[in-house]
């Protein structure tokens, strides 16, 4: 970088910031969702509350690779998101649902096309 600072710590000068931006959206939504007479959501028990964080527990996870591989050192920013990609990659194919059947069929869908404007021009070669 040419300033010389390190990543990590462009990252922290951001999260301020970005707390802040939170903060305020959030307050902005809520102010418009009272005016507007929004409907509630459902709220849930402590107990199930607790059984869902400890389900979504793995892909909470990612942020906390992802920041405290940068922050600690042990690898770099593009080092860094390749690794949490490949964690939520990882997480996925364990506890997500089975996406070949899509994965085939918008395969086929992203070929076609380039198949019909290889067929224009094989007569030419």
């Amino acid at each position: 970088m040419l300033s010389g600072a390190s990543i990590g710590n462009l990252f922290l000068g951001g999260m301020a910031p970005g707390i802040l931006i939170g903060l305020a959206l959030m307050a902005y939504i809520a102010y418009i969702a009272r005016k507007r007479n929004y409907p509630k959501g459902k709220r849930y028990p402590l107990r199930q509350f607790i059984k869902i964080t400890i389900k979504a527990f793995p892909a909470l996870l990612t942020p906390v690779i992802l920041l405290g591989g940068i922050y600690s050192g042990i690898v770099t920013p593009t080092e860094a998101g390749a690794l949490a990609g490949f964690y939520a990659v990882i997480i996925y194919c364990f506890y997500g649902p089975s996406i070949l059947p899509l994965f085939f069929s918008s395969s086929y869908l992203a070929i076609y096309p380039f198949h019909i404007l290889s067929e224009i021009h094989t007569p030419w070669v």
